[in-house]
Parts: structure tokens; sequence; C-alpha cells
């Protein structure tokens, strides 16, 4: 009775180990994984370019509706035939702006340069035939 329920333990496990997977199963399953995985990555590749054109043409967009409004903010300042331009805004009585400040101050520098200059400076050709 021994022998026969070892030996019967043995077939069972040899007819269990025996109906796994074959190779060609085993090839087919990694395949089917292959083909999966490369058609993941075509549309993802897909989605990408059509994401990318979609923000070229968005950025396309809004370039040329910033243009435009440009271009009409522009049409309505451009002067009409016979109009006089408008002048700038001219700072109030006794406020001085900070450009004229510095373009006296700069004036006031050359004239002291020039000044100095022409005290050490050479006689000029009409000088010497005065003399």
């Amino acid at each position: 009775m021994k022998k026969v329920f070892t030996l019967v333990t043995l077939t069972g496990f040899v007819f269990l180990v025996s109906c796994g997977p074959s190779k060609e199963e085993i090839e087919k399953k990694a395949k089917a994984t292959e083909d999966s995985l490369a058609l993941v990555a075509a549309n993802a590749k897909a989605e990408a370019e059509a994401a990318k054109a979609k923000m070229v043409a968005d950025s396309t967009a809004k370039y040329n509706e910033e243009k435009e409004a440009k271009e009409k903010e522009q049409a309505k300042e451009k002067p009409k035939h016979g109009s006089k331009p408008k002048e700038e805004a001219k700072p109030a009585p006794g406020k001085v702006s900070a450009a004229d400040e510095k373009g006296k101050a700069s004036f006031r520098s050359k004239v002291k340069h020039a000044n100095a200059d022409s005290k050490t400076a050479t006689p000029t050709s009409t000088e010497t035939q005065k003399k």
C-alpha cells in the first residue's frame, strides 16, 4: 500500500509539472507584452507631437492677437491729417526733473573742463600771428 501511495504521488507530481506553460506559450506571452509596450510608446509619441503642435498653434495665435492689438493701438495714436501733435506734459513750475538735473550737472562739468583747458592751452595760430 505504501508503494502504491508513493507511486500515485509521484505520478501526480509529474503531471503537475508537465502541465505548466510550454516554450511556445512563454514566447507568445513575451511577444504580446512587447507588442503592447510598443503600442503604448507609439501612442505616447503621437500625444507628445499633438501637444507640441497645439502649443505652436496657440502661441502663434496669441502672437497674432497681440500684433493686431498693437496695430490697432498705434492706429488710434496716429494723428489724423490737419491735427496738431500732442505736446508732452511739462513739469510743474519750480519742480525740476531728474533728467534736467543730470543734464545741468554734465553741462557744468563740461564748462569747468573747458575753462581749465583754456587757461593751460597753447596759443592758437591767430594769437601767434598777432605777436
